[in-house]
């Protein structure tokens, strides 16, 4: 600020989250014309922040309507708080949509296992036949018995195959849904299914999230605030010039 008490409408701004660190020269009467605090949401202004954080996210109607009740339970939080658990609450419905998703795949294919443990069993069965027609039966029905045995290798490959690709697209579509990346294409044949964050979702939010400032560091910080605007044998002003006749008006 060296060279700037010449200069007309310069306006000083500054910030910080430790004011019990200032310079005491900077606490002398004069100085500083105006202190604003950045403090804590209140009940309202925690209910803007929700509704904010709303718009990237699909809330319930359930939750909308209680977002009150979310802003009374969250007293001491901050913004970053409020974004930490609601981002909470969202993993716990992607953690829902996942864990339908597996126990359908599940149900599938056990449906498919039942299907070919069937079709072995029909197939396993012995012939006892007699004579030379028979031997040559035999023999046909042994090569015929090969050819099948290597056609079912070749299916089990072929499944196993399909298995595998889709365990990856089920991968896949897990980190697509951490990431909120639901834009990309993702496996065929595949239904999409939007993330809605309904009330148990936000309770368990509620639940994995605390404030980040205890209740002692709150009280500490505000006593700083105290200290800082009474300090130094003044208070802070307002800021609106003196209106007296030969009254002096100083920017600094």
């Amino acid at each position: 600020m060296d060279g700037a008490e010449g200069l007309s409408g310069v306006y000083v701004l500054a910030a910080t989250s430790r004011p019990d660190l200032i310079d005491p020269a900077l606490l002398r009467p004069g100085r500083l014309d105006k202190s604003l605090i950045c403090d804590l949401p209140s009940e309202e202004e925690r209910i803007d922040i929700l509704l904010a954080l709303s718009k990237k996210l699909r809330l319930s109607e359930e939750v909308l309507e209680n977002l009150p009740e979310i802003a009374s339970r969250t007293t001491g939080y901050s913004g970053a708080d409020l974004q930490a658990m609601i981002y909470n609450s969202h993993l716990e419905a992607i953690h829902d949509i996942l864990g339908n998703q597996e126990d359908l795949d599940t149900s599938k294919e056990s449906k498919k296992s039942l299907n070919r443990n069937t079709d072995t069993v029909a197939s396993d069965f012995l012939q006892f036949r007699y004579g030379r027609e028979e031997e040559r039966l035999e023999v046909e029905a042994h090569a015929r018995s090969q050819a099948t045995k290597a056609r079912i290798h070749i299916e089990k490959a072929t499944i196993m195959s399909k298995l595998s690709e889709i365990k990856f697209q089920n991968r896949q579509r897990r980190i697509n849904a951490v990431y909120e990346i639901d834009r990309r294409e993702t496996a065929p044949n595949v239904e999409k299914k939007h993330v809605m964050i309904e009330w148990q979702h936000i309770v368990k939010g509620l639940n994995s999230t605390k404030a980040s400032i205890s209740v002692a560091e709150r009280e500490r910080l505000a006593a700083i605030y105290r200290e800082f605007l009474t300090a130094r044998d003044g208070e802070v002003r307002s800021g609106d010039g003196g209106r007296e006749v030969g009254g002096r008006v100083s920017l600094m």
